[in-house]
């Protein structure tokens, strides 16, 4: 899910809402990650790998560890100030693809830095 929307309406709010109400229903839990400091597209992989604390895999690329590490996992996460980085995710299809069993709801405000 994406929530579009100018600053100030709520967007932010709305998602940790969903999330908390949701967390539940996720055995690996719900994690915040903050994107708004990041600079290069690139590095999006490396922040969430870094939230949630996966170790890069000697020959893997940082999106190839995390996506083998989250393979499995029934979580959500929750990705703060996303905007910018949409078109590389359009970009990543096999990733996608891995990731269809899990929820990412998507807003571009500050949050919390803690899973709930």
């Amino acid at each position: 899910m994406t929530l579009t929307g100018v600053g100030g309406v709520g967007k932010t709010r709305l998602a940790l809402r969903a999330a908390a109400g949701l967390s539940r229903a996720f055995r690996d839990g719900v994690w915040l990650i903050r994107l708004d400091q990041l600079r290069e597209e690139a590095l999006v992989a490396q922040a969430v790998a870094r939230v949630l604390g996966v170790q890069d895999l000697a020959g893997y690329s940082p999106a190839a560890s995390l996506a083998e590490h989250i393979a499995d996992s029934q979580l959500l996460l929750v990705l703060d100030n996303r905007r910018r980085r949409r078109a590389r995710a359009r970009r990543q299809p096999r990733q996608r693809r891995r990731a269809d069993r899990r929820r990412h709801p998507v807003d571009d405000r500050r949050a919390r830095d803690h899973p709930s």
